[in-house]
């Protein structure tokens, strides 16, 4: 009650009541629901608590007392999209469970694909955008699956034929991504969206043609059913893997679920934690069946990469290896220093201990966005004011107990 009475109060003072980003409130609030689902969950407990403490204390490491120091916290700027965000925090760099670090590990992603593409341009080469599934069934283990899909598709790019394919097409190399989305009809679906570096221009259907066979054998070796010609394996050119490109990320998905709710037959792992955070209050272990089902994606993209890049294909196009710690770094090396909130206080409530004590780190930032540092601080200042009268309650109750 006392952060959404704040929120109510200073953003009628300071702005217009839709004023801010909504991308930035999503991500914030799934993060809270992504770290009580995951008590639920079979992960280490290090990694459950790194992701609970995401986004939440703000330190450096020091390198000679081997230990972080507590620091005030950076409000910066994205130069591209022009929106507010924090720097200085400790990240958790979870990918594929924690929704503030996935949309900057895949912003940073997002540049290196680019950045490739466009080096590959200059040497005359083409791209195309190959999609590979296969048949499931609703009850299959989401675990399962993508355990043979990843045995397969090693097996699809391995072997005689696989070098054949690569030498006739002039395939140079591949970056890959695997998604996943659930539905209450067919289970889930895991899919493989991979760009190919090509060396010239080549004909697409005879491509596509060599690639299914190569694809429906491995399917068939690993386990799985036969996929079809028709949906197992698609081959789009080079202006459908550039839009592909161009909308992926947490990002896009999160602002398109916020424009339209979800109403289709098919969710990704973002929407379900949406749904789940909106749904209502439940005596049950889960809110709802799509907190249940995100738990199990969780556990089964555990070790999986948000994206592989073939042997060698980085180097060769002057890419520098970064891991998901370094990019989620990175993604804010070019932001713009705008001011500090007071996070380093060695007595009493510092402004960033308010501010999260009130579950407010959105809501700071979306008054930022309107008014900049001194509405910052007059929302500090009103949270010292609650913070204390609550203290004098507390303290009160004490006594007279």
């Amino acid at each position: 009650m006392v952060g959404s009475s704040l929120g109510r109060n200073t953003k009628s003072a300071s702005g217009p009541e839709n004023s801010g980003s909504p991308v930035i409130n999503l991500r914030y609030r799934l993060l809270e629901t992504a770290g009580g689902l995951l008590t639920k969950s079979r992960l280490p407990g290090s990694m459950v608590r790194r992701v609970q403490c995401c986004s939440r204390r703000a330190a450096e490491f020091d390198i000679e007392a081997k230990k972080y120091r507590s620091r005030d916290l950076e409000v910066v700027q994205n130069p591209a999209g022009g929106r507010h965000r924090y720097r200085g925090l400790c990240l958790c760099s979870r990918v594929w469970l924690c929704p503030v670090c996935a949309s900057r590990i895949s912003e940073f992603r997002r540049k290196e694909l680019f950045h490739g593409w466009k080096q590959w341009q200059q040497t005359g080469g083409s791209l195309c955008l190959v999609t590979r599934t296969f048949p499931h069934h609703a009850g299959d283990r989401l675990a399962d699956l993508l355990r043979q899909f990843r045995a397969a598709m090693r097996r699809s790019k391995s072997g005689r034929a696989a070098k054949a394919i690569a030498s006739e097409f002039g395939i140079a190399g591949s970056v890959r991504c695997i998604e996943t989305t659930w539905g209450p009809v067919n289970g889930w679906h895991p899919h493989s969206h991979e760009v190919f570096f090509l060396r010239d221009a080549v004909d697409l259907v005879w491509l596509r043609r060599r690639l299914y066979v190569e694809w429906a054998r491995a399917c068939r070796r690993e386990g799985l059913p036969t996929p079809s010609y028709r949906h197992g394996l698609d081959v789009r050119p080079v202006g459908d893997a550039i839009r592909y490109l161009g909308k992926w990320g947490v990002d896009a998905e999160l602002t398109k679920w916020q424009m339209k709710k979800p109403t289709g037959e098919r969710f990704t792992p973002w929407a379900m934690l949406l749904l789940e955070s909106e749904a209502a209050p439940s005596s049950s272990r889960f809110k709802s069946v799509y907190g249940m089902r995100w738990v199990e994606f969780a556990e089964a993209s555990k070790g999986v990469a948000q994206l592989y890049w073939s042997q060698g294909l980085k180097r060769a196009l002057g890419v520098p290896e970064f891991n998901d710690e370094e990019a989620a770094k990175q993604a804010q090396a070019e932001d713009l220093y705008l001011y500090s909130i007071e996070a380093a206080r060695d007595r009493g409530w510092s402004d960033w201990s308010l501010i999260l004590r009130y579950g407010l780190r959105d809501h700071a930032l979306d008054l930022s966005e309107v008014g900049g540092r001194d509405s910052v601080r007059a929302l500090c200042m009103q949270l010292r004011r609650r913070a204390m009268a609550d203290l004098s309650v507390r303290l009160s109750d004490r006594r007279s107990g």
